[in-house]
C-alpha cells in the first residue's frame, strides 16, 4: 500500500507543475524546484505515516524511512529534470513537439 500511495502522490506535484507551465509566468527552474519539494514532501509524509502501520513498534524507523524517502525523492526529481529539460528543448527545436511561446527552458542571451 505504501508503494501505491507514493505513486498516487505524483498527482499532486504533476498537476501543480502542469498548471504553472500552462500559465507560462514562472521560471522553469523554479517550477522544477517547487515540484521537487512537493514530490519529496508528499512521498516522505506517506512513508512517515504508513511505516508504523506496516512495521509497528519501531518509532525511529518511521522518521528515518521518511527522511530517506524525502531526500532520495528530491535527488531523483532533480536528476530526472536535468535529463528531461534538454531532451524537451531539442524536441521543441526540431518541431517534433509543440512548445508554447511563453514556455522557456533557458535564459535569453543579453548580447
Amino acid at each position: 500500500i505504501i508503494v501505491v500511495l507514493r505513486a498516487a502522490t505524483h498527482l499532486v506535484f504533476a498537476m501543480w507543475g502542469a498548471r504553472e507551465i500552462k500559465k507560462g509566468k514562472m521560471n522553469m527552474f523554479l517550477i522544477i524546484l517547487i515540484t521537487g519539494l512537493l514530490h519529496s514532501l508528499t512521498e516522505g509524509l506517506v512513508v512517515y505515516f504508513l511505516t508504523p502501520i506496516v512495521l509497528p513498534d519501531n518509532d525511529t524507523l518511521a522518521i528515518t524511512a521518511a527522511m530517506v524517502a524525502f531526500f532520495g525523492t528530491f535527488t531523483h526529481h532533480i536528476i530526472d529534470s536535468a535529463i528531461t529539460a534538454p531532451i524537451l528543448a531539442a524536441l521543441g527545436r526540431s518541431k517534433v513537439i509543440h512548445i508554447p511561446q511563453n514556455f522557456k527552458l533557458r535564459r535569453k542571451n543579453n548580447a
